[in-house]
């Protein structure tokens, strides 16, 4: 799905800005919701005017916020494991779990600054949605799989470094 569950949107925000990241990857772009948070809560919490790239692997999430990014690259982020290194934070919201556990520990070990993880703290089965062949949930990731986690909700797992 392109967006992420209302739930864990404070507990994230939070995280940001008490990170103060300068520089920004947000893998699963999707509508662009965290690339507009970053700008607003950086900018008027934190006065930085971060750099944020997006990587989306469906273009057909493509859409006006997208705007708000630096740099936007349409692709399977596997694909750009460069774009994860040298930079203050990578966000992957609702992401993981799409990948198997193999393919998700390489884009972790592949990040060489932050990261903030969210994803769910239970089996979803989940297929293909939305025309997007991304979708598919193919992986199941608990709290001791991240160096630092907290469970929002009960439901979702936020992780970070």
């Amino acid at each position: 799905m392109p967006s992420c569950r209302p739930d864990v949107i404070p507990a994230i925000v939070y995280k940001i800005i008490e990170m103060k990241p300068t520089t920004i990857v947000d893998v699963g772009a999707g509508c662009g919701k965290w690339g507009v948070l970053c700008r607003e809560y950086l900018k008027y919490w934190c006065n930085i005017n971060p750099l944020i790239t997006g990587i989306e692997a469906f273009k057909g999430y493509k859409n006006p916020a997208h705007d708000i990014y630096n740099k936007f690259i349409y692709g399977d982020v596997l694909d750009y494991l460069t774009e994860v290194q040298n930079v203050d934070l990578v966000l992957c919201i609702d992401v993981i779990e799409h990948m198997t556990k193999e393919q998700g520990r390489q884009f972790m070990d592949a990040i060489s600054g932050n990261y903030i993880i969210c994803t769910p703290n239970y089996w979803h089965a989940q297929g293909e949605s939305f025309g997007n062949r991304y979708e598919k949930h193919v992986s199941l990731w608990k709290p001791e799989d991240f160096e630092n986690a907290v469970v929002v909700a009960n439901r979702y797992i936020v992780g970070w470094r």
